[in-house]
This record gives C-alpha cells, sequence and structure tokens, in this order.
C-alpha cells in the first residue's frame, strides 16, 4: 500500500522543477553553491530529526547551523513556515478568519543554544506569544479531528 507523504512529494517536485526549468545555472548565478546548497534545500524540506542528532546527518550545512532545518518542516515542535502558509490559504479559501498572528511569532523568535552537549541551536520564542501558539496548535488539533 502508497503511503503519500507531503514532504516526499515536496522533494520529487523540488527535483522536478530544478531539471526541468535549468535553475542550476540560476542558482549559480546569485551565489547558490551547487550541489550542498541543493542537498541543503532538501534537507529543510524533510527537516531535522531530533531522534538523530547524536550524530551529525546532514551534509548541507554543518551542526552550528541546526535551528536552520526547524524553519520549513520543525519535526521537534512542529511550528514551521509550511503549517503557517497552509493555515493562511486554508482560512484564506475557507472565508474564514486566520487568527494566527505568523508575524508576531517571527517578530519574537530567536536562535538559541538549547542544548550545549551536542552544540545544537534552536529557533525559540518569547512567552509573550504564548496564547498565539495556542491558536496554531489548536488549528492544527482541529485538523486532525477531520
Amino acid at each position: 500500500m502508497y503511503t503519500y507523504q507531503h514532504e516526499n512529494a515536496s522533494l520529487q517536485m523540488f527535483d522536478h522543477l530544478v531539471k526541468c526549468n535549468g535553475l542550476q545555472q540560476e542558482m549559480k548565478k546569485y551565489g547558490l553553491v551547487l550541489p550542498v546548497d541543493l542537498t541543503f534545500v532538501k534537507e529543510m524540506i524533510v527537516g531535522l530529526d531530533p531522534e538523530k542528532v547524536d550524530k551529525w546527518p546532514y551534509e548541507g550545512r554543518t551542526q552550528d547551523k541546526s535551528f536552520l532545518y526547524e524553519i520549513v518542516a520543525n519535526k521537534r515542535n512542529g511550528i514551521d513556515v509550511d503549517k503557517f502558509d497552509y493555515l493562511s490559504r486554508d482560512c484564506h479559501h475557507l472565508g474564514i478568519q486566520n487568527n494566527f498572528d505568523h508575524l508576531r511569532f517571527l517578530k519574537f523568535a530567536m536562535v538559541c543554544e538549547v542544548d550545549k552537549t551536542k552544540h545544537l541551536k534552536h529557533i525559540c520564542t518569547r512567552d509573550k506569544v504564548l496564547t498565539l501558539l495556542y491558536l496554531l496548535f489548536q488549528w492544527l488539533l482541529k485538523q486532525q479531528s477531520v
């Protein structure tokens, strides 16, 4: 039985777009280092698996940039731009109000070294946005129950 996974489809789409549109040359033109930066983009789509941090498993960036792997697909707490995007899009197309203010979240986001033994840095936020995060998780829970 085939199980659809959003991240795998995104990886296939990314590869297809790069190949069919000749984007490697365009990427080099803007200073990207290939193939390292292509690998990094793919790794960001998949996200950092918190269970695999004993030995750094990624090639796109070094461990001191671990927080970058929480931007697109945050496996640690689920707060990422992918969620912001589909929350905004779903609310827009359903004609309902989006109570999650991603700009406020970003305003109070910062990079913190949480685990000094593993030298991992995470995206953290101030307590001022706890209510905002509650709204995000409340919406996510409603989506899972549908």
